[in-house]
């Protein structure tokens, strides 16, 4: 997992699709339409909007095989939890059609991320993930987020 900001990240280091993801995630803000958005044949960006009001209960993260996710808060603030994933046990098998796999996390394993405008996270296959957790500052109504979908190589 990698997180960062804007200002001080320079994708260039993970790849060009990386780059191209970045690129349309900087044009991105809290008006941006809600849906796909393609980018290029191995990037595309899922925005969507939903209230992080999820209490602090991480017990079941998602994981990829194909893509990295790259998380943006657009608008509002979002609790995220992560966890390294190797020898978790597997609550959900792998859905190849939806890149996803679901695993249980205890407690301890768990970290937590608090994302807002102008950070970003991303999740590569070894990172277990979820999020729609409210914030230490309490639930956030209608959070506006994009989530780079980047083809691993």
């Amino acid at each position: 997992m990698i997180a960062d900001s804007f200002s001080t990240f320079d994708p260039a280091q993970l790849g060009e699709d990386f780059v191209a993801a970045f690129e349309a995630l900087k044009n991105m803000n809290g008006e941006t339409a809600v849906g796909r958005h393609d980018v290029s044949e191995n990037v595309y960006v899922n925005v969507m909007e939903y209230d992080a009001s999820a209490p602090w209960e991480p017990s079941e993260l998602e994981a990829h095989r194909v893509y990295a996710d790259i998380q943006v808060v657009l608008s509002g603030k979002e609790a995220v939890a992560w966890a390294y994933n190797e020898g978790m046990p597997v609550t959900r098998e792998y859905d190849a059609e939806n890149d996803v796999l679901f695993q249980k996390a205890e407690a301890a394993q768990v970290s937590k991320l608090e994302l807002v405008p102008g950070q970003f996270a991303i999740f590569f296959p070894q990172d277990g993930h979820y999020g729609k957790f409210a914030p230490a500052c309490g639930a956030v109504p209608a959070i506006r987020k994009a989530v780079a979908k980047v083809k691993l190589k």
